[in-house]
């Protein structure tokens, strides 16, 4: 029975799926070419590694490391410019899970330098003892790697590791580690392959017992 917490943080935490669609999108007209929400769906949890080689591509070649830097540019002013709030019902379910526990940890990829601004923003850093980042594309998920170093830091096996997400991608990283994994996805038409354990698609008076006992049931 899984008794420790991981959690993905951008889409299954805080929801700034926005700001990333405005930034490729302004990027993608500077080019030249159209990359708005219909394509961004095709990516959803890819990264930017992913989203910036098929700008690329899409744009006759064009250096996508170059793409990456006017990207993260525009990203970085809309992160600024305004708040930045949890997903309605995550700030009470993190209460929730850290009673339960007693330490929680986020294992997510989001670049060291954007982590803080988000987690002081959003008021959820005092509910983290443990931030695991890692912003090269070798360790992108579906790499497990992240969840495997979070089960590591626990001192347990990844079957007792409840994760949380949000992507097709990251539910496979989790799959890969050996994790049951609760997905929260931002859009309710995503396929996910290999299927998460549970689905919702509200944190809104979700309690993680209940949760562990929707997994336990499916796996009876």
């Amino acid at each position: 029975i899984p008794r420790h917490f991981a959690f993905d943080l951008e889409g299954t935490l805080v929801d700034l799926e926005k700001f990333h669609i405005a930034a490729f999108e302004q990027t993608a007209q500077k080019l030249g070419i159209k990359f708005g929400l219909k394509e961004f769906r095709d990516f959803v949890g890819a990264g930017d590694f992913a989203i910036s080689k098929e700008i690329s591509r899409l744009a006759d070649n064009f250096p996508d490391e170059i793409i990456r830097a006017i990207k993260n540019t525009i990203y970085m002013d809309l992160l600024h410019s305004g708040p930045i709030n949890p997903r309605e019902g995550v700030p009470e379910y993190l209460d929730r899970a850290k009673t339960i526990s007693g330490e929680l940890l986020i294992a997510s990829l989001t670049p060291p330098s954007n982590f803080g601004i988000i987690l002081a923003k959003s008021n959820l850093h005092p509910f983290f003892h443990y931030l695991i980042t890692r912003d090269n594309p070798e360790f992108k998920k579906p790499n497990p790697w992240v969840y495997q170093k979070a089960a590591e830091i626990f001192s347990i096996p990844n079957r007792r590791l409840l994760i949380h997400e949000d992507s097709p991608v990251g539910v496979k990283a989790a799959k890969l580690a050996g994790s049951p994994v609760a997905a929260f996805p931002v859009y309710e038409d995503l396929k996910f392959t290999p299927d998460p354990d549970v689905i919702f698609f509200s944190w809104r008076n979700l309690d993680p017992l209940d949760v562990i006992e929707k997994i336990i049931q499916k796996n009876v």
